[in-house]
This record gives C-alpha cells, sequence and structure tokens, in this order.
C-alpha cells in the first residue's frame, strides 16, 4: 500500500505540473475546468469517506494523493504569498488525510498503526509468566484436623484430685475474712464499713428481742440457763405451762437472731462478690481474692458468673498496650490462670455457664479465648468450634509490571521514570521475599524457628504470651511465621494480636498468617479479620509499610463478604474516593459499628496520605484473584483516575512513543482487564456483568466527550465480547464517527500547529536559497532583461506582435 501511494502522489505531481504549464500557456481556461471537476471529485471523495461513507481503499488513497499534489506543485510554483497560503492548505490537507487513515485504526485494538509503528506492544501470554500465591502462605501440605493434646496445669490437677469441702456463706463470720481485710485499703475498708454497719444492727436487734423476751417471759432468755429453768419446774416454782411459755418463746427469739445473722452472712458474701469486679481494688490483690474466693466458696454457683465476667473484662482491662509492660502482663496472667483454676475447682456446676458465654462471643475474636478454649478442651473435653477454618490457597498469573513496550533507551522523561518505577517495584519485591520453609525471618536461624515450633506443640500458654511482646522483633516476626506455617484456627487472637505490633515486619508476617483463615460460616456479617485488615491499613502509613499493607490487603481475598472487600480495594485504589464505582458509597449502611467506623477512618487517611504505588499494584492482583464480577467496575474507575490524575490519556500517540503516553499503573490495570477479558471468554458469567460495566462506562465517557477513554473501553468491549462488539458499533455509527473527530483532534493539534509555520520556512527556504546559490555560484551572471524597457526580450511575450515603432522627431521652434 506504501508503494501505491508513493506512485500515486509522484504521478499526481506530475499531471499537476503539466496542467500548470497548460494553464500558463494559451487556452489555459479549458484546463482551468478540468482541473477544477478533478480536485471537487478528489473533495468530494474525501468528504464522502470523513462523512463515514464505505470507499474502496484504492480509490480513496488515489484521490487524496491528487490532492495532495496539487497543493505540492502550487506551494512550489506561486510567489511569497501563494506559497505560504498553499503551504497552510497543505497543511490542513495532511491534517485531513491523517484523520483518514486514524478511521481505518479507530478503534484500535493492540496493534494499530503497524505500518508506522516500532514500539508495537509485547504480546501477553499469561501462561508465560509465573504464578505467584496471594493466599496459603507458606506453601506445604494441609494442617490436618487433630484434637489438642495438651498437659493439664498443676494447680488444676491438684484441685480436681483432692477437691476440699468449702465454706458455706451462711455460716461465714468475720474472723474468716481477717486474711481478706489485710490484703488491700479499699477491701479493708469497705468490709469495715460493712462491720460497722452490721454490728451497729446486730445489737439493735438483741436489744429488741431481749425486750420482748422479757415482756412475754418477765425473764431475759440470756438471763438463766435451761437447766436453771428447769431445776424451777421440777420444784414447783413454775407451772409447766409458764416452762413452755420461756421455751417457745426463747425458741422464736433464737431464730429470729440466727436468720439475721445469716442475712448478715449472706450481705458479706454480695459485698465480697462485688468486690472481685471492684475497679478500685489493687489489681495484684485482686486476684489474692479471687482466689480466696475459689478456696472458700466453690461450691456456691453465685460465684460462677461473676467470674466469667471477669475473663471477659480482661482483654478491656489489659490491652495490648499495656500488656508490653512485663509486670503488666505478668498481673494479666495471673489473674487469667487464676480464673482458670477457679473454673476448674467449681467443676461441672461451671460448665454449661462457660459453654453458652462461648457461644454469646463464638461471632467475635478476643485475646483470651484462645486459653479458654484450651481450658475446656483439656479440663472438660469440650472442644470448641473456632470461628475461622483453614483457607485453601489461591494463586494468580504475575504478569504485573511487565515490560509491555520496547526500551527507548531515554535518560529522562516520562520513559525514563517508567522504567525506573517498573525496577523499583521488582527490586522491592525481590527485597521482601518471603521466607524459606524452615528458614525464620530476619535472620534468626533455624534454631529459633525449632524452638518456637516445640513451644506452641506443647501447649504452654504463658510462653506464648510472653512471645507475642517480646522485647525482640526477630522474635515477634518468627512466632507470626510460625504461625502462619501452622495454620491452626485456635491461633487467630494471636494473628491478630500480632497485627497491631510495633514492627513492620512482624506485621507482615501477621497479615500473611491471616490470610490463611475464612468464616466457617459463609452467610456470617461479621468477620473480625476484615476490621482488623482495616485498622492495619489505616494506622501504619510508614514506606515501610508497603508490604505490610499490601498482605494484608492478600487477606481480603478470603473475606466472606466480597462487596465488603471490593470496597476497601476501591478505596485503596481511587485513594479514599468511590464516588464513581459500582459500589458507591456503601459504608454507611453496614449495620456494624465497629466495621463502619474503621472505613471511615480509611476514607479520611487515604484522603490525605495516598497509597503507595506498591499497594496499588498488589490490589490490582487481589482483584485477579478474587475474581468477581463487580471487579471490573472498580477497574475502569482506576483507570479514570490515573487518566485524569496524571493527565495521560490512551491514545493513539500511545503507540508511536508509548513511555511518554500512559504510566505504568495504566499499563498494568489495562493487563488485567485483557486477562479478566480472556477468562471471561472461556467461561461466559450468566448474568452479562461485564458487558453491563463497559456498556456503562462507554455511555459516560461519550456524555463528557472523553474520546480516549472511550476507544479504550471499545477495545476492552472487543476483548470481552466480539459480537457484541459489533453490535456496539452498528447501533452507535453517529457516536464512534464524533469520538474519531475529538480523539484525533486533541491527538494531533499540538503536531500540526508546530508543523505549519516550519513547514512554510523550509519551503521558502528551499526554493529562494536554491535561486540564489544558482544565481552566485556558476561563473558569469547573465543579466536578466528589463521586459518594461523591451518588451521583445521577455519570452512570454514571444508569441505577440511587435508593436509599432517609435521614431523620435526633433522639433524646433522658431521665433518671429
Amino acid at each position: 500500500m506504501m508503494i501505491i501511494a508513493i506512485i500515486a502522489l509522484i504521478t499526481g505531481i506530475l499531471i499537476h505540473i503539466g496542467l500548470h504549464r497548460r494553464i500558463q500557456a494559451k487556452g489555459g481556461g479549458i484546463v482551468r475546468v478540468y482541473r477544477t471537476t478533478l480536485m471537487t471529485l478528489v473533495l468530494v471523495i474525501l468528504v464522502a469517506a470523513v462523512a463515514g461513507a464505505s470507499i474502496p481503499e484504492i480509490v480513496l488513497l488515489v484521490a487524496y494523493c491528487l490532492g495532495l499534489s496539487h497543493f505540492v506543485v502550487a506551494a512550489l510554483a506561486g510567489r511569497f504569498w501563494g506559497k505560504v497560503g498553499n503551504g497552510t492548505l497543505g497543511v490542513l490537507y495532511l491534517f485531513l488525510g491523517g484523520y483518514l487513515y486514524s478511521m481505518g485504526q479507530l478503534p484500535y485494538g493492540d496493534a494499530p498503526f503497524r505500518q508506522i509503528s516500532n514500539n508495537q506492544p509485547i504480546p501477553f501470554v499469561r501462561d508465560a509468566y509465573p504464578q505467584e500465591w496471594i493466599t496459603g502462605l507458606p506453601l506445604g501440605p494441609k494442617p490436618e484436623q487433630v484434637s489438642e493434646t495438651l498437659t493439664i496445669p498443676a494447680a488444676i490437677q491438684k484441685m480436681r484430685s483432692s477437691n476440699p469441702e468449702g465454706l458455706d456463706p451462711t455460716t461465714m463470720q468475720w474472723s474468716d475474712l481477717e486474711s481478706v481485710l489485710e490484703l488491700d485499703s479499699h477491701v479493708r475498708q469497705s468490709l469495715q464499713a460493712l462491720k460497722q454497719h452490721q454490728e451497729r444492727e446486730l445489737s439493735e436487734m438483741l436489744s429488741g428481742l431481749n425486750e420482748s423476751s422479757v415482756h412475754g417471759t418477765e425473764m431475759r432468755r440470756n438471763a438463766i440457763s435451761r437447766e436453771n429453768v428447769e431445776d424451777l419446774l421440777r420444784d414447783g416454782a413454775i407451772s409447766k405451762a409458764r416452762y413452755q411459755t420461756f421455751l417457745e418463746t426463747w425458741s422464736l427469739a433464737d431464730r429470729d437472731e440466727k436468720a439475721f445473722r445469716a442475712r448478715q452472712s449472706q450481705e458479706r458474701f454480695q459485698r465480697l462478690l462485688e468486690l472481685l469486679e471492684d475497679k478500685d481494688v489493687t489489681e495484684s490483690h485482686r486476684v489474692e481474692l479471687i482466689r480466696f474466693m475459689i478456696q472458700r466458696f466453690r461450691q456456691d454457683v453465685r460465684l460462677i458468673q461473676p467470674l466469667i465476667r471477669l475473663y471477659d473484662s480482661l482483654d478491656s482491662d489489659y490491652p495490648r498496650q499495656r500488656r508490653l509492660n512485663q509486670e503488666v502482663l505478668a498481673l494479666y496472667l495471673q489473674r487469667r490462670e487464676a480464673l482458670l483454676e477457679g473454673f476448674g475447682a467449681i467443676g461441672n456446676p461451671c460448665l454449661q455457664p462457660l459453654i453458652d458465654y462461648r457461644r454469646k462471643t463464638i461471632s467475635d475474636i478476643h485475646y483470651s479465648q484462645a486459653a479458654l478454649d484450651q481450658f475446656l478442651n483439656v479440663r472438660f473435653g469440650i472442644h470448641v468450634r473456632p470461628l475461622y477454618e483453614v483457607a485453601e490457597p489461591v494463586a494468580i498469573r504475575n504478569f504485573i509490571n511487565r515490560d509491555k513496550y520496547p526500551h527507548l533507551g531515554k535518560l529522562s522523561g516520562a520513559a525514563y521514570d517508567q522504567d525506573y518505577l517498573r525496577r523499583n517495584l521488582i527490586r522491592i519485591a525481590a527485597e521482601n521475599q518471603l521466607p524459606g520453609v524452615n528458614d525464620a525471618p530476619m535472620a534468626q536461624g533455624a534454631e529459633s524457628i525449632a524452638q518456637i515450633r516445640d513451644l506452641l506443640a506443647s501447649g504452654r500458654r504463658e510462653a506464648v504470651d510472653h512471645l507475642v511482646v517480646h522485647p525482640d522483633p526477630a522474635v515477634r516476626s518468627t512466632l507470626a511465621w510460625v504461625l502462619a506455617e501452622k495454620k491452626d484456627p485456635a491461633t487467630v487472637p494471636w494473628v491478630f494480636e500480632l497485627m497491631a505490633d510495633v514492627h513492620p515486619e512482624v506485621r507482615r508476617m501477621a497479615a500473611i498468617a491471616s490470610g490463611n483463615f475464612r468464616l466457617h460460616d459463609s452467610q456470617s456479617a461479621r468477620d473480625p479479620k476484615f476490621r482488623e485488615i482495616v485498622r492495619m491499613l489505616v494506622n501504619f502509613r510508614t514506606n515501610s509499610d508497603a508490604y505490610s499493607r499490601a498482605f494484608a490487603l492478600s487477606s481480603l481475598v478470603n473475606v466472606v463478604d466480597r462487596q465488603k472487600a471490593l470496597y476497601v480495594i476501591d478505596l485503596v485504589l481511587n485513594d479514599g474516593t468511590s464516588g464513581h464505582s459500582l459500589l458507591g458509597e456503601s459504608a454507611p449502611s453496614w449495620t456494624n459499628e465497629s466495621e463502619r467506623e474503621a472505613v471511615h477512618g480509611l476514607i479520611a487517611i487515604l484522603s490525605s496520605t495516598p497509597d503507595e504505588v506498591y499497594v496499588k499494584t498488589h490490589a490490582l492482583k487481589v482483584l485477579m484473584a478474587m475474581d468477581s464480577p463487580d471487579s471490573l467496575g472498580i477497574l475502569m474507575h482506576y483507570l479514570r483516575k490515573i487518566y485524569q490524575d496524571t493527565g495521560a490519556r490512551p491514545s493513539m500517540l500511545r503507540y508511536i512513543v508509548p513511555h511518554m503516553t500512559l504510566p505504568q499503573e495504566a499499563e498494568n490495570t489495562e493487563d488485567v482487564i485483557i486477562d479478566f477479558a480472556r477468562r471471561y471468554r472461556d467461561d461466559p458469567d450468566p448474568l452479562q456483568q461485564p458487558l453491563k460495566v463497559l456498556r456503562a462506562n462507554l455511555s459516560d465517557f461519550y456524555n463528557h466527550y472523553q474520546s480516549a477513554p472511550f476507544f479504550q473501553a471499545l477495545s476492552f468491549l472487543e476483548a470481552f465480547d466480539p459480537d457484541e462488539y459489533r453490535e456496539y458499533l452498528n447501533e452507535t455509527k453517529e457516536h464512534l464517527l464524533l469520538m474519531r473527530v475529538i480523539e484525533y483532534a486533541r491527538a494531533t493539534w499540538g503536531f500540526w500547529l508546530v508543523l505549519w509555520p516550519f513547514s512554510v520556512l523550509i519551503l521558502l527556504g528551499l526554493q529562494y536559497g536554491l535561486g540564489l546559490f544558482l544565481s552566485i555560484g556558476g561563473g558569469a551572471h547573465r543579466p536578466t532583461p528589463n521586459r518594461h524597457a523591451n518588451p521583445a526580450a521577455d519570452i512570454r511575450n514571444r508569441h505577440q506582435a511587435p508593436a509599432a515603432a517609435i521614431v523620435p522627431v526633433k522639433i524646433n521652434r522658431t521665433h518671429g
């Protein structure tokens, strides 16, 4: 085709040179009519082509070359203003020719402008790229779900074997509480106040009883003993009826006193139960109070609920920030173990309340749950099913950040920036490689990881608690990596705790471990892992946390509620804005208050500090792994944001100088969309969701006159469904024509605006410079005759008859 164009152009130039000569000669009027007719025909063909008429390519090419040759000859043969005018018209004509050529290329696919572009994209072959595992790390055999074989603590063994009798609260005396009075000032003050109050009430009650006894028997009940009264009866001093009156009156008084003292004992017991949960009691003394109550009143079932409430408040009384202090951690462990010992000492009566408590808290994750579940399994043989189960590993093809275009060898500008960005992403990924199966993070070595494995297998709760807040971050990261390798749902509370660690490497390993679990109940609306992931994305914004946030996003793959997971990915990609996505502003409608609060915090933090490119690149991989119908809407929204923020568009020039027209993030996103298209063609979605998304985006791009994204979305539509693509072209011909005009004008107006003055200057310089060179370069100068003084010397007058000779006549004037 290029050869035909050259031949047509040369032929047209020769034709127009001949026509020009004929016009200058005699009879030029007919030649002018002929040339006007020819150019009118060329104009009609070109206008019809612009209007979208179907014209054979060879006819259009020949007509265009004839018109172009006319402007070339006219510009060369004209004078100064003729050269300027014809040169300008020639540039406009070239602009029209470029548009006609682009009409054959738009809508463009992966390889338009093949004849003129040396930067064709490397073909995308999905199977040529290695697999990358998103979840299920580290890879290995799936762990077997076996029952726990943990040793029973010695204290519980002792309580189970001896099982001493407890004290009855109704027989409790103040002498029994002397050891408690010495514990804490607040306990002592509270019990002393109660003692004074009870002693005052008792004296008043005894005085009342004695008074009633005197009035009823004319004798105080404690004045004489019963034996003396019996002696009086035998001696006849009193009658038998009087004797019975004494006995009945004193018996009633004794019963009232005994009942009053029992009520006071119950008041003391209730006050002790209140002191168990009293925040003013010193923490260390509260543990001793718990042990005292368990030792003395283990048979009283009223002690069970306060102990359960104390266990439930452990996480609020000792949050992670407090347990980082070793002394506070020791207090936490003492209280927890004291409560567990109490449950064991009470025995079977506390089993059902504990099971009811775990059923109530099964939908959430607390740090102390792991120890309680282990205790229930060991002490009572009850296996509490955890909230999570082990998820299947997920892998994708890692073609992100591929070298899509040949390198241009530039040392600056957009090409260098994109190559530098791509190399940095690959280098960062290499620097953050995960450890091997038997390797520990942060160069800990195989010995350290073996010790932690043995410790977890032994079931020593306190030792693991110390590891969670160990001063050395290498030990904590190794623990997180072992938990990821263990894949035990019972260890999820520890994993969540490590996700809030102060060191980014520990958080990264914990985020990897969290990706190994998913909810048992697929219909559950509450997923604590989702909340912990969002909190991690909000709270840790340093550059060293990029990999931690990336793997936190990977954990979203196994979140049950995919709409929430997609919403978070949409926020990360679009820096906190989701107004144009399919998901919209859905966070305010969530019923879970903690999740909604965390997501609103993510929106606020992303709006002020957008995430790094690496995290967004990883978010694209997560979208590929989730493979949701809504993923395409998120990707299209992200593409639009890239175009708006960077000022780059997927225009026609990207295939001529691609590195200067499209950022790396857009290239990655387009590759992911094409991958979705290929998977869609293999297994079409019955709901046709991707096609609906593309049609909606095409309509939106057209309404906003965004031509380049319009044609890019059109190429995506062709990749998803060629039949739908052809149907869309037939239905919207006028849309396509308008978008072609807008896209071509936006993509090339700067080039033509610069070409116009330079082309005119070059044309003038060549002609006048060449004439000057010929006039001074070759020996003797041949003078040009003056055609005004001697018209016969002008070659243009050679066919005209010579003018009449004019003979000068001298007239002399005479004076008379």
